[in-house]
């Protein structure tokens, strides 16, 4: 059929949202949707002449381009911005908010020098780990939402959590948690899965996948949180995580890691200043994110209109 088709045009219309639609409604299964090959090459379409083919082609190739180009240069200023707040964080809770205060060597090589004035401490002694387990003796329609590895971000959101009977619940899901715990990954370590429990996820179970970390008395929570974000102790989990396609480090060896503790004020400081940075931050994230979003609904557009004639290519000009 190569004298009737154009190979890009087909492309696209593969890609139109009614070519999808169509597809969509011959899928069957229940865990994986699949669709018949021999029914999606038995569909009839519509089609141009072929010189007008190549010229909607021509123009989607062009077009679609610009716009791709304007969606990658977004992504990078996602991945800037990510740096950014990563640098941010690791800088406050290991350098202070005062370049001014004098400063003493750590002992510590990923800490380097820090305020004279800090502590330097092992996480047990800065906070308590899993204090609280869910026993086997709990009733049997005892109800919860589940916080497992896979719903926490890099970025420390928790989502699409699902609830469970003590009953019908995973095995792993044992540990409780508290507002102001922060939440650490200790199996496959190296997805960084990290969140700070709020009050909405006060009564959540979370998987023994993770550590609970439980502030003590002298130290903020918020600081707690950003203290075991920042990249110097995120690095030290993973050179202490064992194996290599599934990372674990034991909740021993976490609790022997190195971290800062400097006067509770300051604690409460620098916790303020980052909760003010990082949201500026996510708020540019999400934007930019919202951006992106549009413009991919914008390039699907664009070709269903192309491929079904609704708009004329004849003579367009890139944009």
């Amino acid at each position: 059929y190569r004298h009737l088709l154009e190979a890009r045009f087909l492309f696209y219309l593969m890609l139109s949202h009614g070519f999808i639609s169509i597809v969509d409604s011959m899928t069957y299964g229940a865990k994986m949707l699949r669709a018949n090959p021999n029914q999606i090459g038995n569909l009839g379409m519509s089609l141009p002449s072929l010189p007008e083919q190549r010229a909607i082609a021509e123009y989607l190739d062009r077009e679609t381009a610009c716009i791709d180009a304007l969606i990658a240069h977004k992504r990078d200023l996602l991945a800037l911005l990510e740096r950014q707040r990563a640098a941010l964080i690791s800088h406050a809770v290991t350098q202070g908010l005062n370049p001014a205060a004098p400063r003493k060597d750590s002992g510590i090589p990923w800490l380097g020098e820090i305020p004279a004035h800090w502590d330097v401490r092992r996480l047990k002694f800065v906070a308590s780990i899993n204090p609280d387990t869910l026993p086997e003796t709990t009733p049997k329609d005892y109800t919860f939402a589940y916080i497992d590895i896979g719903n926490v971000s890099s970025d420390g959101n928790v989502s699409d959590l699902q609830e469970y009977t003590f009953e019908a619940a995973p095995t792993r899901a044992r540990r409780k948690v508290s507002t102001g715990d922060t939440i650490i990954s200790t199996v496959r370590t190296y997805l960084q899965a990290i969140a700070y429990i709020e009050d909405n996820l006060s009564n959540c179970i979370v998987s023994t996948g993770f550590a609970v970390l439980r502030p003590r008395e002298s130290v903020h929570s918020r600081f707690l949180y950003y203290l075991v974000r920042s990249q110097g102790f995120v690095d030290a989990v993973m050179a202490h995580s064992n194996g290599v396609s599934y990372p674990a480090i034991n909740p021993t060896t976490l609790a022997g890691l190195w971290g800062l503790l400097p006067p509770l004020p300051e604690q409460r400081a620098i916790a303020e200043y980052l909760d003010r940075e990082t949201a500026r931050i996510d708020r540019l994230k999400g934007e930019i994110e919202a951006s992106i979003d549009l413009l991919g609904r914008y390039r699907a557009a664009l070709i269903s209109a192309a491929v079904t004639g609704k708009i004329d290519v004849r003579g367009a000009l890139s944009w």
